[in-house]
């Protein structure tokens, strides 16, 4: 089918390899750093496809596909959101890996591009693929963008931290009876966002809500993270790094093993942002963390609610990191564009 790419659904021992030791950010722009429990990560992706570059049978990148529906203002949309787009350093700085570079480009590109028209996804119908990429990493934004992807949208991800997290006894971990409950607030919640997929709700069992008076005013998944921070550049970088980890109490907030929880599926009925931000450090203490992370796009009614938080110490030193949205479509009937994006944890993390 393809000249130089092939597609696995299940990944090999090579790209299982590769994404372990992939790193991730852009020195001296953006934080640097490695995912932990990769295979685990691997396992819990959503129909994925694995497009692995392979010369003389050896791996020199892979990218993934995971296919999802998604759902914009109550109608289904079949789309593919890029997990991981991950090479060597040996096949981006050197030209001799096998065959003519010129050639070998050439051929490449050709694939992608037939990739990128639905090749290969044993589609029937239109699709749209989506990824989220560095504002600051110019060799990606314009590697995306020559391939026929569009910017849509910025995500900010945001981080919110206590020294002293605390329980909350108001906070209720969700019970199956919950789950149409959650589920309904959710979709009436996110009805005006775009991208909404709710394939890894209720995962690990770990949806916490609160209720008032029967209602639920506030939920968010907890999802378990680790990463190995390699660098962080600039002044906050090095704050963090070098000031921080001498400070009793206030180190538990970095380290470089990196420990801390994602929200995913984020719900705040209007006026109840307290009880979001109760709910939140409640899940740090539950957790045994002091730290936690959520994306979200800048232009979101959510992104208003978490922005009158309390976001906590690390959030005052490093602020918020940006990436673009970037989406290309086959279907030349959608045209939603101008509605905010539904951000997964699963996906960003």
């Amino acid at each position: 089918m393809f000249q130089t790419l092939e597609i696995d659904k299940v990944p090999n021992d090579q790209v299982v390899n590769l994404l372990t030791n992939n790193r991730i950010g852009t020195p001296g722009k953006s934080m640097v750093y490695e995912h932990r429990n990769v295979l685990k990560k691997i396992q819990e992706l959503t129909q994925p496809y694995f497009v692995n570059l392979t010369i003389r049978n050896n791996l020199f990148g892979t990218v993934c596909f995971s296919k999802r529906h998604f759902i914009v203002q109550g109608k289904s949309k079949p789309a593919f959101y890029i997990r991981y787009f991950s090479f060597i350093e040996n096949f981006r700085s050197n030209s001799n890996v096998g065959i003519n570079k010129k050639r070998k480009n050439s051929l490449i590109k050709k694939d992608i591009f037939r990739l990128l028209e639905g090749e290969g996804f044993e589609e029937d119908t239109p699709i749209i693929f989506y990824a989220y990429v560095d504002s600051e990493n110019i060799r990606s934004s314009r590697l995306i963008h020559e391939f026929g992807f569009s910017t849509t949208g910025t995500l900010s991800s945001i981080i919110f931290s206590r020294i002293f997290p605390k329980a909350d006894k108001n906070v209720l971990k969700a019970e199956k009876g919950d789950f149409p409950d959650i589920l309904k607030a959710l979709k009436d919640y996110y009805n005006d966002f775009q991208f909404v997929t709710f394939d890894d709700l209720f995962k690990n069992n770990d949806y916490y809500l609160i209720k008032v008076n029967d209602q639920i005013v506030a939920g968010a998944q907890a999802n378990h993270e680790e990463w190995y921070i390699v660098d962080i550049p600039g002044f906050k970088g090095w704050i963090l790094k070098n000031l921080i980890p001498g400070i009793p109490f206030i180190n538990r907030l970095f380290k470089p093993e990196f420990k801390f929880i994602s929200f995913n599926a984020i719900y705040c009925k209007d006026g109840y942002e307290r009880e979001l931000q109760n709910l939140f450090s409640c899940l740090l203490s539950k957790f045994k963390v002091h730290t936690a992370l959520m994306s979200m796009d800048q232009n979101s009614k959510l992104y208003n609610q978490i922005k009158k938080l309390n976001l906590g110490l690390t959030h005052t030193i490093q602020g918020e990191t940006q990436s673009s949205i970037v989406i290309k479509s086959t279907d030349k009937s959608y045209n939603q564009k101008h509605l905010p994006f539904y951000i997964s944890a699963f996906d960003i993390m």
